[in-house]
């Protein structure tokens, strides 16, 4: 399992940071099917690739518009094809809390609960690996409150298919990190009402997301935080039609919750 912390939506709906998650992939073919779209789009040996390339990153000024699009859809699919399962999970950072005392820390909790869920179903165990983030102090906190967390437990989830803590591995090093990135930052950026370059993607991310006995997507493959407020995207933004999470089957969208009649209208 893959997670990258970092992924930040700039936009009107300042749903901000998300984590995703993906399960390892099932054969070590993937590599070779994404080492081919490397070449076919000329990427350098070893260059990164992620959604918002840093200005010495290659892909900034030579993998631009439709052509960016057709390397991250390629990506994408090579991870769908051959077993790649994720999970998103966005807070709010002005609403409150949902299961940790910070955005970040709130975020990736979401996102372990998920996992474990999902690792339980298949009767089987992971490990977490996360992408290298901030100050040596800065991580060592993260790794600390990621221990608590899995040691505790949450009001919803004891962990129990989690193997070890989360570990963590420098960015550039791990082409199933960069891929993560993308289906973090992605998912954020539609969520957050910046269509032009992730509607696109959003039909080789959606198989991916992990689904509940019904189908569906929201709290599951994708958690919003607050629910009350995010919870009609489910419906807009992947097509459920009900509200499943805890057993419900609530219609959706919901009348008199935010984004009732679309995703840009928030009352």
């Amino acid at each position: 399992m893959l997670s990258n912390r970092n992924a930040r939506a700039k936009a009107s709906k300042s749903l901000s940071p998300s984590a995703a998650l993906s399960s390892s992939l099932q054969r070590r073919e993937a590599f070779t099917t994404i080492l081919t779209a490397f070449a076919h789009y000329g990427f350098p040996e070893g260059e990164v690739f992620k959604w918002s390339p840093a200005k010495d990153h290659w892909m900034r000024d030579n993998l631009v518009g439709d052509w960016r699009t057709q390397f991250f859809s390629a990506v994408l699919e090579a991870a769908h094809q051959h077993g790649a399962r994720a999970v998103v999970a966005m807070v709010e950072p002005n609403w409150g809390r949902a299961v940790a005392k910070t955005p970040p820390m709130d975020a990736m909790t979401l996102a372990l609960e998920r996992y474990d869920n999902f690792l339980a179903a298949s009767d089987c165990s992971g490990v977490v690996m996360a992408a290298e983030s901030g100050s040596a102090q800065d991580e060592d906190r993260l790794l600390a409150e990621c221990l608590t967390t899995l040691k505790l437990g949450t009001d919803f989830v004891s962990f129990r298919r989690i193997a070890t803590n989360v570990v963590t591995m420098p960015f550039k090093h791990s082409r199933l990190l960069h891929v993560a990135d993308v289906v973090a930052s992605a998912s954020t950026a539609l969520a957050a009402g910046n269509t032009e370059f992730s509607q696109p993607l959003v039909q080789h991310i959606k198989p991916m997301l992990l689904v509940n006995g019904a189908g569906c997507v929201g709290g599951v493959g994708m958690k919003m935080h607050p629910d009350y407020c995010f919870g009609n995207l489910y419906h807009w933004l992947r097509g459920d039609l009900v509200d499943a999470e805890f057993g419900k089957r609530t219609p959706l969208p919901q009348k008199g919750h935010p984004y009732e009649s679309g995703p840009d209208v928030f009352q």
